[in-house]
């Protein structure tokens, strides 16, 4: 990720016992600052959303 965030990357999440569902990833670097908020260990976060209501891309990666 070399420093940058990421946004509205495109996957989809298959499950054994329901439909497959379309989701956004978007993934950022962590910042750490002076308070122990965060573990020091960590580098990026990564927050996946549920994007049902967007076009499914034919190129998404499938998890």
């Amino acid at each position: 990720m070399e420093g940058k965030r990421r946004e509205g990357w495109r996957a989809i999440l298959q499950f054994r016992e329901i439909a497959s569902r379309l989701a956004s990833i978007t993934a950022a670097p962590v910042v750490h600052e002076a308070s122990s908020i965060c573990d020091p260990r960590k580098t990026c976060v990564v927050l996946l959303r549920p994007a049902e209501e967007q076009k499914i891309c034919s190129n998404s990666p499938t998890f």
